[in-house]
């Protein structure tokens, strides 16, 4: 039979019940628990006692813990003014119910999370799509309303179509120009070489617009190796066909220089005439390092 003691029942009983024997008993590591808090006080009484050689009210109060321990080890239900509790019903129930808890907040998490992954996907695509139709639109102004010598071609009709039409029509409108875009005129026409007579032809090319841009400017720059001989007077610039009236041009030598910018969307050969015509250079952009990759390939 159990024995009840103050309302306090002890699991020391020789009958089980089928009801009982159908109970869940604590894990290896619970039931360890008790027995390990009164071995450790036992041990702290005895060290108390041997030092500082007495029994005093420590050594009983660790006592007193280790009986506790094992008394409450053996406790399977309390009852108070006639209401019992089975205390391990009761631990066994608040663990389910945290267990479920855990549960619920792990599944909040995960929703959350793909949420956040879907958010995420839908916004990235977004980028990807104006990206590209930004691309599009600026290789748009680069051929159609900025790059010298083609401004005064006919423009594609904007008013219905979206810039990814536009796209496709600047590939129609790109097979036309084909044929003097993809020429060099200028090559092997100054003699081939950037020095001569004297005379350096250079350039130093810039991205205007990163590496998704061919646009880049261009610095010409002649001066003279000779100080003997300074670069004086007009000299005459020879660029690709496609700058319309700016494919030749004439700059004025100052302090022995004769330089300008421009603005270019892809490599040609530069030519140069100083010296009333006596001297001739040369120099291909595509040797010169400072673009994007578009800019050399196109």
């Amino acid at each position: 039979m159990a024995q009840s003691t103050n309302g306090i029942t002890t699991g020391e009983s020789t009958e089980v019940t089928p009801k009982e024997s159908g109970k869940r008993r604590p894990s290896g590591m619970m039931r360890h628990i008790p027995i390990a808090v009164a071995i450790i006080s036992v041990l702290f009484a005895v060290l108390h006692a041997i030092w500082p050689n007495r029994f005093d009210e420590k050594t009983a109060i660790f006592l007193v813990i280790a009986m506790a321990a094992l008394v409450l080890d053996r406790v399977t239900k309390l009852e108070f003014f006639g209401t019992k509790v089975e205390l391990r019903d009761l631990i066994e129930r608040e663990t389910r119910s945290i267990r479920q808890e855990v549960r619920q907040v792990e599944a909040g998490v995960a929703t959350k999370v793909e949420m956040v992954k879907d958010e995420l996907a839908y916004k990235t695509d977004n980028i990807r799509r104006e990206a590209k139709e930004i691309e599009v639109a600026v290789g748009l102004i680069e051929k159609r309303g900025l790059r010298e010598g083609i401004t005064g071609m006919a423009m594609p009709d904007v008013s219905s179509k979206s810039i990814l039409e536009l796209g496709k029509d600047e590939e129609a409108l790109d097979a036309s120009e084909a044929g003097s875009w993809n020429k060099d005129p200028n090559k092997g026409q100054f003699g081939g070489n950037p020095k001569a007579n004297g005379r350096q032809l250079e350039a130093k090319i810039t991205k205007l617009a990163g590496e998704r841009s061919a646009a880049a400017n261009v610095h010409i720059r002649v001066f003279s190796t000779d100080p003997a001989k300074p670069l004086t007077g007009k000299v005459t610039f020879y660029l690709h066909p496609t700058f319309g009236r700016y494919a030749k041009y004439s700059v004025t030598a100052k302090g022995g220089v004769a330089e300008d910018e421009i603005t270019a969307w892809g490599t040609f050969t530069i030519g140069v005439e100083a010296d009333g015509r006596k001297t001739l250079l040369e120099l291909d952009l595509m040797e010169v390092p400072g673009g994007s990759r578009k800019f050399y390939e196109s």
